[in-house]
């Protein structure tokens, strides 16, 4: 489990290092290769992981969708977290702004496991308002 995997890296069990080894997994499912930052295309190192340089982010900002699962969670590096701001993918890049390439990031977000590639999307933020009855 991953309480075991933070004591042999000799790091805390808590929620958010179980939360980044979750993450850190799910990039990697079909290959290790895949384990990069969503948005800049940078590699995710293990021992990256669990230092400041990589954040969990949520790709539907929470102030807005108010969504917490893990369902709209992905690791990246900080510096994308703070071009990202509160805003979607979509809204962030898709316009490819200097160190982004949309085209790249929605094709590195179609390998992310169940719908998290479905928040890319330019209408993401409506439609999950939309399905969950969240008023805006």
């Amino acid at each position: 489990g991953y309480d075991e995997q933070l004591q042999k890296l000799g790091q805390p069990t808590t929620r958010e290092n179980r939360q980044r080894l979750q993450l850190w997994d799910e990039l990697g499912q079909d290959d290790a290769l895949n384990r990069v930052c969503v948005y800049t295309g940078k590699g995710l190192s293990k021992a990256a992981l669990f230092s400041d340089e990589v954040e969990i982010d949520h790709i539907l900002p929470f102030s807005r969708s108010l969504h917490d699962g893990i369902g709209n969670k992905i690791l990246c590096y900080r510096q994308a977290n703070r071009d990202k701001g509160n805003r979607t993918p979509f809204e962030a890049f898709s316009h490819s702004p200097p160190g982004y390439d949309w085209n790249a990031v929605l094709a590195r977000a179609a390998t992310l496991p169940g719908r998290k590639a479905s928040l890319f999307q330019e209408d993401a933020l409506q439609k999950f308002l939309g399905e969950n009855g969240v008023s805006q």
